[in-house]
């Protein structure tokens, strides 16, 4: 639960990511740089702004799909 009473949502597995950020790396002056891996796909790349490395994660969560976008006959085969 949250301090305001709303229940947390699930951290699915294929949100994770892992951020390594380089020692020069200033987040006081937005000047971040470093690498990020997305941890169940493997795909990795490197970052020079908070831009690109939110850009990484926009692009990889929009490739995985998510259980509503599975035609419910596809999903009930799964079941």
């Amino acid at each position: 639960m949250t301090p305001d009473g709303r229940t947390r949502k699930p951290l699915p597995a294929d949100r994770a990511f892992v951020v390594q950020l380089r020692a020069d790396s200033d987040l006081g002056r937005d000047g971040i740089s470093g690498r990020i891996e997305h941890v169940s796909s493997g795909s990795a790349a490197l970052f020079d702004s908070v831009e690109v490395l939110l850009e990484f994660i926009r692009g990889t969560i929009g490739q995985v799909p998510q259980p509503s976008d599975v035609p419910d006959d596809i999903a009930r085969r799964g079941k």
